[in-house]
């Protein structure tokens, strides 16, 4: 097998026990204490210094403002902030589902070409796997650098050779294409269709017509095999692409309940004039409402795109689809020998092209 060097690493991501309460309800990494403290702080700054200076002009004069009309807007204002963390939670839980999707399909995909064409040892038949080995690898890549925003799937180092040449033609950003679009694009709403060409070339190179695989091997029920398997791998990329380019909630429920929520809160330290309570209570009160509102509403922030890299708590897509692509080379070790694996992991590394930059044609560049 294809050793590789350099330091043990893990998937990033939070690792916590959830049978050790304290230990999870203390815990700082991956926790919206550094973003929702300092609201907590103020709006206890707030409480104090209303009742400090406030609260003795508002009695001189007679002004009393009662907690009757929060207690009325917090089963709205409730309402709002869980549905919107109801469907933030269900966007974060379907990118899980669509990255699992891409990843096992890529896996299932090589190996299904390689196992079932493992008979015919020529170099003709070993070629053609390993080009369909690399070719799966990029899909997944372009895929995962696409959803990511990591860079421009055509700037890609793994490109190289016919492939690159053809992905650069067939996009309007670099390519001669833009004659058959109806609008300017913009760079990224021109990355996002890359995968969807990255597959078509994968389907062709199935369809080989050099037929460098024996007919007798690579029957029809194969090719249709590894056709379903690229239908399930575009399935997944297709879905993460509608969330991202249509949005999970229409903008105005999303203005509402941030609106909404926030002039509840801040409201929040006026309205306890009237509440009996000592001052301390009421600051802990304030406190803890405020952290948990403002909790939920930083919690669905973070879980509106769980790609970007921004938090702690992102899906680490990068590292997990270098996963995916040793099992390749594990699969065409298994099948072809380490030779033709080292090669497939050659093709993938992220070694700088020496072709030099991409020209771009003046498109937009938001």
């Amino acid at each position: 097998m294809v050793q590789s060097s350099g330091n043990a690493s893990d998937f990033r991501a939070i690792q916590y026990d959830s049978q050790k309460h304290l230990s999870v309800i203390f815990k700082w990494q991956g926790s919206i204490w550094p973003q929702v403290l300092p609201y907590c702080i103020v709006n206890v700054i707030v409480l104090y210094l209303k009742s400090w200076y406030l609260d003795p002009i508002w009695e001189e004069h007679g002004i009393v403002v009662t907690k009757y009309s929060h207690t009325m807007s917090v089963f709205i204002v409730s309402f709002f902030v869980i549905s919107r963390s109801s469907m933030t939670l269900k966007v974060y839980n379907s990118a899980q589902t669509n990255l699992g999707t891409m990843l096992s399909n890529t896996r299932t995909l090589v190996s299904c070409a390689a196992i079932d064409t493992k008979v015919d040892q020529s170099i003709s038949a070993k070629e053609w796997r390993n080009e369909v080995a690399y070719y799966s690898c990029l899909l997944l890549k372009i895929c995962i650098t696409v959803i990511t925003k990591e860079r421009l799937p055509w700037e890609l180092p793994e490109l190289s050779g016919k492939i690159k040449q053809q992905l650069m033609e067939q996009n309007s950003y670099t390519g001669d294409t833009r004659q058959l679009c109806d609008h300017l694009r913009t760079k990224w709403v021109e990355a996002h269709r890359t995968p969807s060409t990255m597959s078509y070339f994968l389907r062709i190179l199935l369809m080989d017509e050099d037929k460098r695989v024996s007919e007798k091997i690579l029957n029809p029920s194969t090719i249709a095999r590894c056709n379903g398997l690229t239908d399930a791998l575009m399935h997944g990329y297709h879905a993460q692409f509608r969330l991202a380019m249509l949005g999970f909630a229409p903008f105005p429920i999303i203005q509402m309940a941030r609106t909404m929520m926030f002039a509840w809160v801040f409201t929040l330290p006026f309205c306890m004039q009237s509440d009996p309570s000592s001052l301390c209570a009421h600051a802990v009160i304030v406190f803890f409402l405020t952290y948990s509102f403002i909790g939920l509403e930083t919690i669905s922030c973070q879980l509106e795109d769980p790609f970007d890299g921004e938090d702690e708590c992102d899906l680490d897509a990068l590292g997990m689809a270098e996963f995916i692509l040793e099992d390749v080379y594990n699969i065409i070790d298994i099948v072809d020998g380490p030779e033709w694996a080292k090669k497939v992991r050659m093709k993938m590394s992220e070694k700088k092209s020496d072709e030099g930059p991409v020209e771009k044609t003046p498109l937009l560049d938001a």
